[in-house]
């Protein structure tokens, strides 16, 4: 087998879309600054396509972001709020913890809003 024919058998087998899934963590503050539950989802998703605009012309695959999970309400201590604001370093090291405890098992993606 040549190496256009190779090439051309890889193209084949990908998929026609990739989906990327999403999960989201949001402080409580962030939450509580929504009327509802709703109000808030409709804000992430209106994120995710704003983000998904830098796919659009992508075509073999066409990349899809999927929301999958909110998880919401979470305490200061994950936040790790200061009198500057978030300890980011603090903030992303907490992340990783609950990735390894499982809470992002649905999810390619997991952002913080706060």
């Amino acid at each position: 087998m040549s190496g256009t024919e190779t090439l051309k058998k890889k193209r084949k087998e990908r998929p026609d879309q990739f989906i990327v899934e999403v999960c989201t963590v949001t402080s409580i503050e962030f939450t509580c600054s929504f009327n509802t539950t709703s109000d808030l989802i409709m804000y992430i998703a209106t994120f995710l396509n704003a983000a998904a605009l830098a796919f659009l012309d992508m075509t073999h695959p066409k990349i899809r972001l999927q929301l999958n999970q909110v998880v919401t309400n979470v305490s200061d201590k994950v936040i790790n709020k200061t009198e500057n604001g978030v300890d980011i370093h603090t903030a992303l090291y907490k992340m990783e913890d609950l990735a390894q405890i499982g809470a992002f098992n649905r999810c390619d993606v997991a952002f913080l809003l706060s």
